[in-house]
């Protein structure tokens, strides 16, 4: 009985360890009222907070269910420099969307870090009936800093009466300039489990998944273990503690160890332990067995991964420090196993697998339509046609091959998901360029799972490498027999992936073969902060136009600032003529860069689609005449004008620019933070052929 009993408590922590982090994975219906406080002091650039800080809250937010049900989690949020500033309250936003929005729309406030303030206000207010917090639920705070406060005492004592109080705290540290011990008294006990400290707000991306699932988890003890009227405790107190299953989680694979812990007599304890005790009176069912790795290779096969297409890269490690062995048989077995998984064909909804090594050179076993058979595939992956090379680690120019020469247009099919394995036991030889070679294969839709095997395994390189969240594209397992343990897992979750947004079902689909695209916006008017969100979403919609149309070209022009505005010192009736200079000098250049585009960046073959991408806001609107002047000659040129307008702007204004009918080129965004909700809808209206407008009279007004 008792062994029957062991074995439970084992399928139920397997079970819970290999749930997915997908949006709105809730908790497994436990709610919780999360407050995030986030540091907008002076010591955070703005353009930080902005492109990172926001997006990282709105990440985790979206693997939440919120909502207002019973079983929901709710958000709240508030901000810190010199003095608190409420965002809104847990009772405000119980929709996701109009959720993230607010969130996206907050600003910087500057100023010192008075993190004991942000704290006490947190816990003594926010967490209140009325501001719509409820009690049976986990009361969660995240907070997010960039430094030391300004009274150590004083944010420690507000801590602990956090902490005291049952609120359980989360403490993000980032960068060089964090006090790791004031860190570790804000943050809840263990520190492993609620401190987290990161490099530099990018690498805040890496950590969305793990800190969903650390609150999860938080949220499932409160409701499981603590009494609604008895707040959960980090100072010593005695308490009896019945039969429990403590679980010890690899990093691998997920799979929990059991031990079970009786104790009959009181004994004090000094810290919650979230994610490593559930207690438990008497075993009951599970009701998850999806996606466990328990399942039948035929259900997999057939359920997981039937009707669900993909193009697979594996990208194997043949470097000298893997003995021959376990490269030629160890590693190939288990790639041959995870690919008979699959369902093997040439059909739509089939998946085709193709082959890199890498040591000191990369080397393509084969491409992704060499086998349209599962026998002949899986006959093809062994040491005979793939040999251990037993040299360097060039992770960086086997990831970079793959994106550029196996997802080519030319073999990866447009409309399903391209997925890259990559398997690894040790580091590269170029870290830099590895990390940028992954980065090119995101931008590209190109889902990464990375694979790292032995204690040689450089984890940032390998969370780099991988899609985010880490928690689901990243494995890591002792020693290469241990691949065996995640075969089921890995198969599930590479058919699970789906095609990236933006992306299109058929190349068809998108007209833009043999097109010129040029993106033309005013940096100077518009700004540094718009201007960095340009630029980006630019890259990233000519990566998903890239790999589904033929001969694309695309350029950019965006310079348009005035040449000196210096003034040297002298007398001030001078000075005071000079600044009304610069006055009529600073103006919005857009139409200049409008026509330079005209004359110099499109080539003078009528036969192609050319296209001008205009992104305006209202500043670089004001000279109105010379604007609709070069836009109406660009498009008697044949040159098809799209408007991404935003804030607000003059509609009537924008339609004239824009090409007919307005209602195909135009896209109005609420501000430049809102771009990368907007690119499939960019996307979309790019890759339909409205034409060059017709019937276009344009007056012979000379204005070159």
């Amino acid at each position: 009985m008792e062994l029957l009993y062991t074995l439970h408590v084992l399928t139920i922590t397997v079970a819970a360890a290999f749930a997915l982090p997908t949006p709105g994975f809730g908790c497994n219906g436990k709610p919780a009222d999360v407050v995030f406080l986030v540091d907008t002091s002076s010591s955070i650039w703005p353009v930080h907070f902005n492109l990172h800080v926001l997006p990282f809250i709105t990440g985790v937010v979206d693997l939440f269910d919120v909502g207002p049900g019973p079983s929901q989690t709710r958000v709240g949020m508030a901000t810190f420099s010199d003095v608190h500033h409420l965002q809104f309250n847990l009772g405000d936003f119980l929709d996701k969307e109009k959720l993230t929005n607010k969130i996206l729309d907050i600003s910087m406030d500057g100023g010192n870090t008075n993190t004991s303030d942000a704290l006490m206000f947190a816990t003594e207010e926010m967490f209140r009936a009325d501001h719509g917090s409820r009690n049976n639920t986990a009361h969660i705070i995240v907070i997010l800093t960039d430094g030391a406060s300004q009274d150590y005492e004083a944010t420690r004592a507000a801590a602990q009466n956090a902490h005291e109080k049952g609120v359980q705290v989360f403490a993000i540290g980032v960068g060089s300039q964090i006090d790791n011990k004031e860190l570790e008294d804000i943050a809840s006990d263990p520190d492993e489990d609620f401190k987290f400290n990161v490099t530099n707000f990018e690498a805040l991306k890496r950590i969305e998944g793990k800190l969903a699932v650390k609150t999860c988890e938080v949220s499932t003890l409160r409701v499981t273990n603590a009494p609604s009227t008895t707040p959960l405790s980090t100072s010593p107190t005695t308490s009896s503690t019945t039969t429990s299953i403590s679980t010890r989680t690899t990093s691998v694979t997920s799979v929990s160890e059991p031990t079970t812990t009786t104790a009959s007599t009181p004994e004090p304890t000094t810290r919650a332990t979230p994610a490593s005790v559930v207690e438990e009176a008497t075993p009951e069912p599970t009701s998850e067995p999806e996606n466990t790795g328990f399942r039948s290779d035929e259900e997999i096969r057939n359920e997981a991964c039937g009707g669900k297409p993909a193009d697979v890269y594996f990208i194997l490690d043949s470097s000298g420090s893997i003995e021959k062995d376990d490269f030629s048989h160890t590693m190939l077995d288990f790639v041959r196993n995870v690919t008979g998984l699959f369902d093997i064909g040439s059909g739509d909804s089939q998946t085709r697998v193709g082959i890199v090594t890498f040591s000191d050179d990369v080397t393509q076993i084969f491409p992704l339509s060499a086998y349209t058979s599962r026998n002949e595939l899986l006959n093809a992956i062994s040491p005979e046609n793939i040999p251990h090379k037993a040299q360097g680690t060039n992770t960086g120019d086997a990831l970079r091959f793959v994106v550029e020469q196996g997802f080519s247009p030319k073999v990866a099919r447009p409309g399903v998901a391209h997925v890259a394995i990559v398997i690894t036991d040790g580091q590269s030889k170029d870290t830099e360029a590895t990390t940028a070679a992954a980065e090119a294969a995101h931008r590209a839709g190109i889902y990464v799972f990375a694979i790292g095997v032995g204690e040689s395994v450089d984890k940032q390189e390998l969370s780099d490498i991988a899609n985010n969240p880490d928690i689901q594209f990243t494995f890591t397992v002792s020693d290469f027999a241990a691949l065996s343990e995640i075969r089921n897992l890995l198969a599930i979750r590479t058919c699970e992936v789906k095609q990236p947004e933006g992306f299109f079902s058929e190349q068809a689909a998108c007209g833009l073969d043999d097109a010129e695209l040029v993106f033309v916006y005013d940096s100077f008017s518009m700004g540094l902060k718009s201007t960095r969100v340009i630029s980006s979403e630019a890259s990233s919609i000519t990566s998903s136009l890239r790999r589904r149309v033929k001969n694309l070209s695309v350029g950019m022009i965006s310079e348009a600032c005035p040449s000196n505005l210096d003034i040297t010192v002298r007398d001030s009736a001078s000075f005071v003529r000079e600044t009304q200079h610069i006055e009529d000098t600073i103006k919005t250049k857009i139409a200049n860069l409008i026509k330079d585009a005209r004359r110099k960046w499109f080539s003078s073959k009528e036969s192609r689609r050319q296209i001008m991408i205009l992104y305006v806001d209202e500043t670089s609107l004001e000279n109105t005449q010379d604007l609709l002047s070069q836009t109406r000659y660009a498009k008697h040129k044949g040159i098809e004008v799209f408007v991404v307008a935003l804030g607000e702007v003059n509609s009537k204004l924008v339609d004239s620019i824009a090409s007919e009918p307005s209602h195909d080129h135009v896209i109005y965004i609420h501000n430049a933070r809102h771009l990368t909700k907007s690119r499939s809808e960019i996307i979309e209206s790019l890759c339909g052929d409205h034409g060059k407008d017709k019937g276009f009279e344009l007056p012979l007004v000379d204005s070159q």
